[in-house]
């Protein structure tokens, strides 16, 4: 007891850090028995005896024959699995349980929720295995079995020390330079998992995944500091109505296209179940705003109203990159 509370610790530190939450957790402790309980109950109907083991029969559905319990009795994933179904749905009343596991356990998901099927298809329908590629770090073959590993604490802060080499002298005081060193690390590690295709394996690159310059999480975070920037220096020529009686510069009017799509990105994300969409659009944003700030004056034109409504588009794109920056959990600090 001891030791999983230690373990239990350690990982409510982590999810903290990372700012995940749960509402509930399921421990198989709890859900064991009645897993048991539903296979034994359904043998002859939705499972079969076998050399003493309960199994699924799968290959009749174009599936893999799966133990559910051993012939020493015990369940296997496979029967927690199954007791676990009804008591999550009892819990939330969830319109989709989406599975978010290993693309090495797709044959696995398949036989259950076939089982599932039989059991309470009202359920079943709603059970989605998103299979997620493995996460490999560059120069680094990870394994267990012979030592090699990379801890996340050890990870997150070898990130931070780049960083802080990176960025150098600020002008923040202490306490805010560590607070935003924090963002920035965490946003570096989230951005570059989650800007792959989830089915895809990911190659984490340390140095990548700091780049100011590339398709990282520090460089959107940084196009969103200047932003902040930009607007903190307009002070009072922020406020007010924005008028448009001029032509439009190519620059002005690809940011303002884009700008536009940011609700059908969001959407056609959550309907596909892939983050990595948001990531590609706020980075084709964040060099979509980069092009437009060296490429036309914004505090310097002599024109209120180019002004003005440049500053709108930069109050707009700072904005949007917050907004798609907290669709993937990730935080942003005004200044960098």
């Amino acid at each position: 007891k001891l030791t999983r509370s230690w373990s239990l610790s350690y990982y409510d530190e982590l999810y903290d850090r990372f700012g995940t939450t749960f509402d509930e957790l399921f421990f198989e402790s709890n859900i064991a028995d009645r897993g048991v309980e539903i296979v034994n109950n359904n043998i002859g109907t939705v499972f079969i005896k076998d050399d003493g083991a309960v199994i699924f029969d799968g290959e009749k559905y174009g599936l893999h024959t799966r133990v559910f319990i051993t012939k020493e009795g015990y369940p296997t994933y496979e029967a927690k699995d199954i007791g676990l179904a009804p008591v999550q749905y009892k819990s939330f009343s969830f319109d989709k349980n989406i599975h978010v596991v290993g693309d090495e356990q797709s044959g696995y998901f398949q036989v259950v929720f076939k089982a599932m099927s039989f059991l309470y298809p009202d359920i079943a329908d709603k059970e989605y295995h998103l299979p997620m590629g493995m996460v490999n770090l560059k120069g680094l073959k990870m394994s267990s079995r012979t030592g090699v590993i990379i801890t996340v604490d050890g990870l997150l802060q070898e990130i931070k020390q780049e960083l802080r080499e990176l960025v150098g002298q600020t002008g923040l005081e202490a306490d805010e330079q560590e607070d935003m060193l924090e963002k920035v690390t965490l946003g570096a590690v989230k951005y570059s998992v989650l800007k792959n295709d989830p089915e895809k394996y990911v190659l984490f690159d340390l140095k990548e995944s700091i780049n100011l310059n590339g398709n990282s999480g520090p460089y959107i975070q940084y196009t969103y500091a200047r932003c902040k920037s930009l607007l903190s220096k307009a002070g009072d020529l922020t406020l007010g109505e924005v008028v448009v009686n001029k032509s439009l510069l190519m620059e002005e009017l690809d940011v303002l296209r884009l700008l536009y799509r940011f609700p059908e990105i969001v959407e056609d994300a959550a309907k596909s179940y892939k983050p990595n969409l948001v990531c590609a659009y706020i980075f084709e944003l964040s060099q979509k705003f980069n092009s437009f700030y060296n490429a036309v004056p914004i505090l310097t034109d002599n024109s209120i109203e180019s002004k003005q409504f440049r500053l709108a588009l930069t109050s707009a794109v700072s904005q949007v990159l917050k907004n798609g920056l907290n669709v993937l959990g990730i935080q942003v600090s005004e200044r960098m």
